[in-house]
C-alpha cells in the first residue's frame, strides 16, 4: 500500500469482498492476516516478558481478530486472558472457528464476575476486540460499565481496527474505549479522525492485510494522510522577488495583531516581498510592528488595482472586520483577481452572506475556514457538520469550484480531486491567532510557486509540527502565536 487511506465503512466492506472475490483469498484468511500482524505489532510494543494481556470480545468479526491474537499469544507462551461477553450463536463461521481453536487450545476464559472479583495487575495490557466498524449508537450495558471501568485504569490499552463505540463513519462518540494504540486493518476509517474520535484512538497504526492499492485507486472517492513535509524549492542564485510578491489586505481596529501575525508568518515562511493593505490611520501600528513589509493605508476610496497587478498571490480576511470597507475590499479582490487567492476568518464570513460572490471569481480560490465558519458557509449548524464534515464538503465544493481547507483538531484539505487529512499538532493551537499564523504561512508557500493544493496541506502540517516539537520543551497551553511564528525555521520539522 502507496498511502494512508482514509475510507468509510461501507468501502471497507466493498474491498473486503472484491479482494476476497478476485485473488480468491476466503475471510479466514483475511482474518488471520488481521490478527497475526496485530499480534506482531502488539509484542513488539508490549513484550511478553513484561506484559500479561486482557483481550475483551464479543462475537462479531472485531472480536473474531481478538480470538486469533489470543491463539497466537498462547503459542509464544504468553499470559493471556480471554474476556467474552458475546453469545456464540451469533457468530459468523470465521469468527466461531477461531473461538473454538482457542478453547482447543486451552486459552484462559474469564467472566465479567471473574474480571470484576479479581484486580487486574498493573502489567497487564487490555486489547479491546469488543466491536469492530458496523457499530453505531450508543454503548449498552455491560460494555458501558466494562469501558468506563477499564478507561479509568492506569492502564496501557490497544483498539483493534476502532475504539469500541465510535462511529467509524462520523466520529460520533459518547463513550468510547480510550486506547493508547490502535491498530487498524487496511485503511484509516474516516470517523477516527473527525469530532471527538482522535481522542480515543491514540496513536493509529495500519496493519496491511494485502489489499492491493488499485483497489483504493478504483474506489468512487478517497482521502489519504499527509505524512511527509515537502518545501518550496529555493536556490542559491536568486533574489527576492524568485520567492513570490504577496499581498496581505487584513487588519482593522481593534484587530491589528491578526494582520501583523499573518503578515510575519508568511516573511518568516520565506515570502520574498509582502504589503499589507490596511486601513488609514493604523500606519503607525503596522510601521513599527512590521519593518520587513511595506504597509499601504487604504480608504474606501483608494485604488488597489494596482497592488493587484503587482502581486503573484494576495490573502485576504484575517481581522479585516465585516463593514463596509472590508465588504468593498473582497468584491473588488473576488471580481478583478485572477491569481492564487486565499480568503480566511472575517474574509469567509463576509462571503457566507453572500456565497453567489465565490462564482463570480476568476482567482485560484482557497478558503480556511473553522468548522464554525464552515457551518456559515453551508447554512447549516456545527452539529450538522460534524455528523458528516466529508459529505458537507463533497457537497460544497461541488457547488462552489474552489479549494477548502476545513481547519479542526485533524484539519481537511478538499477540492475536485482530492481529499488529505491532516493530523498533526496539538492543543497548543488552540488559541487566538495561530488561524493566521496559518494563513500567513500557505500564502506565503503559494508565493513561492508551490500548488495552492501542496501549500494549503503542508503549511498546515508544518504548522502542527511545529507546535509538537515546541511542546517538547513546554507545556502546550502556553504556546502563543508570537513564539510560533518565531520558531518558523528554527526546528527541525522531521515527517
Amino acid at each position: 500500500m502507496q498511502k494512508q487511506y482514509v475510507i468509510s465503512r461501507e468501502q471497507m466492506y466493498q474491498l473486503d469482498q472484491r479482494t476476497m472475490q478476485e485473488f480468491p483469498i476466503s475471510s479466514q484468511v483475511l482474518m488471520e492476516i488481521a490478527g497475526l500482524k496485530a499480534t506482531q505489532k502488539i509484542v513488539d510494543l508490549f513484550p511478553i516478558n513484561k506484559y500479561r494481556y486482557l483481550i475483551l470480545t464479543n462475537h462479531g468479526n472485531n472480536s473474531g481478530d481478538g480470538f486469533v491474537i489470543a491463539r497466537w499469544l498462547k503459542n509464544m507462551s504468553a499470559d493471556v486472558e480471554i474476556l467474552f461477553l458475546g453469545d456464540e450463536q451469533k457468530m459468523s463461521p470465521e469468527t466461531k472457528n477461531n473461538y473454538q481453536l482457542c478453547k482447543k487450545l486451552e486459552c484462559q476464559f474469564i467472566s465479567l464476575e471473574e474480571l470484576s472479583n479479581n484486580q487486574i495487575l498493573p502489567n497487564t495490557l487490555v486489547i479491546d476486540s469488543l466491536f469492530g466498524i458496523g457499530f453505531q449508537g450508543l454503548l449498552k450495558e455491560p460494555f458501558y460499565s466494562l469501558i468506563t471501568e477499564i478507561n479509568n485504569l492506569n492502564l496501557p490499552r490497544v483498539s483493534i481496527d476502532i475504539p469500541s463505540g465510535m462511529n467509524a463513519n462520523t466520529g460520533e462518540v459518547k463513550l468510547a474505549f480510550k486506547a493508547d494504540y490502535t491498530f487498524t486493518m487496511a485503511a484509516v476509517k474516516q470517523g477516527m479522525l473527525l469530532n471527538a474520535a482522535p481522542f480515543y484512538c491514540g496513536k493509529i497504526d495500519i496493519i496491511d492485510i494485502s489489499i492491493p492499492d488499485k483497489y483504493f485507486q478504483d474506489l468512487d472517492s478517497f482521502s489519504t494522510v499527509h505524512t511527509k513535509m515537502q518545501y518550496p524549492k529555493r536556490f542559491k542564485h536568486s533574489h527576492k522577488s524568485n520567492y513570490g510578491k504577496i499581498l496581505i489586505i487584513a487588519g482593522s481596529p481593534g484587530f491589528s495583531g491578526a494582520a501583523i501575525l499573518s503578515a510575519k508568518a508568511c516573511i518568516k515562511a520565506g515570502a520574498g516581498l509582502v504589503k499589507l493593505i490596511h486601513p488609514k490611520g493604523m500606519e503607525p501600528i503596522f510601521e513599527s510592528a512590521l519593518t520587513e513589509v511595506m504597509t499601504i493605508g487604504n480608504t474606501i476610496e483608494s485604488d488597489i488595482d494596482e497592488y493587484l497587478t503587482w502581486s503573484d498571490a494576495l490573502l485576504i480576511g484575517p481581522g479585516l472586520g465585516q463593514g463596509k470597507e472590508a465588504e468593498h475590499l473582497l468584491n473588488r479582490v473576488l471580481k478583478y483577481y485572477t491569481k492564487p487567492l486565499v480568503v480566511d476568518a472575517d474574509g469567509i464570513n463576509l462571503l457566507a452572506k453572500n456565497k453567489q460572490l465565490i462564482l463570480r471569481t476568476k482567482a485560484q480560490l482557497l478558503l480556511t475556514p473553522h468548522i464554525g465558519e464552515f457551518s456559515r458557509l453551508c447554512a447549516k449548524t456545527v452539529d450538522e457538520i460534524q455528523k458528516d464534515l466529508l459529505k458537507h464538503a463533497r457537497r460544497f465544493i461541488k457547488e462552489f469550484p474552489i479549494s477548502l481547507l476545513i481547519k479542526s483538531s485533524n484539519t481537511l484539505y478538499i477540492d475536485k480531486n482530492q481529499a488529505i487529512f491532516n493530523v498533526s499538532g496539538n492543543d497548543g493551537l488552540s488559541t487566538g491567532g495561530s488561524g493566521d499564523v496559518l494563513a500567513g504561512i500557505i500564502i506565503s508557500l503559494i508565493g513561492q510557486k508551490m500548488e495552492l493544493a501542496d501549500a494549503a496541506i503542508n503549511g498546515s502540517f508544518y504548522l502542527g509540527k511545529l507546535a509538537e516539537k515546541m511542546s517538547e520543551s513546554q507545556e502546550t497551553f502556553s504556546l502563543i502565536p508570537t513564539e510560533i511564528i518565531n520558531n518558523i525555521g528554527k526546528i527541525n520539522i522531521k515527517s
